[in-house]
């Protein structure tokens, strides 16, 4: 197991705070584009499951189904782009290297 109190960067710097870390601008861009793509894909599920129920009359299961197809488009998208995304870079680093 990994002790954090005898890690050579922790006891170099005990004085550190966590504002200093949490306080950049950088990790404001990242937590609040986080919290914003987060809390818009929560509100797009929920209502899509509550306009099947109400406008379409689809039963909750059925609904709930329907909307589980979001999440696994996720999945599959991650897995495809992460994929393509280590082809691209293989075939650049194979052409910097000719």
């Amino acid at each position: 197991m990994h002790n954090f109190h005898t890690d050579l960067a922790v006891s170099e710097r005990a004085d550190c705070h966590w504002s200093e870390m949490f306080g950049t601008e950088y990790m404001i861009l990242l937590s609040t584009s986080l919290f914003s793509a987060q809390l818009m894909k929560s509100t797009i599920q929920d209502w899509c499951q509550l306009f099947l129920m109400e406008e379409r009359g689809i039963s909750v299961y059925n609904a709930a189904f329907f909307t589980n197809f979001y999440e696994i488009g996720g999945i599959l998208g991650a897995l495809f782009f992460g994929i393509l995304s280590d082809t691209m870079i293989r075939k650049v680093k194979i052409m910097n290297s000719s």
